[in-house]
């Protein structure tokens, strides 16, 4: 799990992981003005958490909610009249953010991204959907990330965003073409290809209301 021996991102299985990923998320959002009222606690039970740390220190962490452990995703508040074709094939990307001492670094967007495609990958996951301002949507266009605008800009979390999606495969192709001349994404592709470490089916069915309880 670990990728260095400073900069660790894995998934979270256990109880208070979850709970201090969402409660870093909702510091993060203060910070960031944004709001996601009661977001990401409706589908902590939905989602797949991952989280990034410096040394001991929690620095970041991602909140992905597979189509086929709910019956809608959170972007069909805001944009229900985009058609899911096959709800059990997406996934959504709640957030992904990283505490403002940590920002700016590879170390940490990267692998959180690539443990997050990798799950996505083990579980027959086809896209991955998130919400883009204009400013990110450009930025991740600007690392390789084959992203496709599906919804028109609307208000989400006080800020106009896109919705936006990429096919998983097209991730790993996207990756493997700027590997051909780029040495930090030949390390990017060989991070994808590692063997994935499953926690167990004990871990995966943590008690969540205790997590509610430890972030409300």
């Amino acid at each position: 799990m670990g990728h260095d021996a400073q900069y660790t991102v894995g998934e979270v299985a256990d109880d208070d992981g979850v709970s201090a990923v969402i409660r870093m998320f909702h510091e993060i959002a203060d910070e960031q003005s944004w709001r996601p009222g009661s977001q990401l606690l409706d589908y902590a039970r939905a989602s797949v958490h991952f989280a990034a740390h410096v040394g001991a220190s929690l620095a970041g962490g991602l909140q992905l909610v597979p189509g086929s452990s709910c019956e809608s995703l959170p972007c069909e508040m805001v944009w229900p009249d985009v058609l899911i074709p096959s709800r059990s094939a997406r996934a959504h990307i709640s957030i992904m953010a990283v505490r403002p001492e940590y920002r700016g670094t590879a170390q940490l967007l990267w692998p959180l991204c690539i443990e997050m495609w990798r799950y996505c990958a083990a579980h027959a996951i086809a896209d991955i959907s998130l919400e883009v301002t204009p400013s990110t949507y450009k930025l991740y266009l600007r690392l390789g990330w084959p992203l496709e605008i599906i919804g028109e800009l609307r208000p989400h979390w006080g800020e106009e965003c896109f919705l936006a999606k990429m096919g998983v495969t097209d991730v790993a192709g996207a990756m493997v073409v700027r590997a051909m001349r780029s040495h930090s994404y030949r390390h990017i592709v060989a991070m994808m290809g590692r063997p994935l470490e499953r926690p167990s089916p004990l871990q995966r069915t943590a008690d969540f209301e205790t997590v509610l309880a430890k972030v409300s």
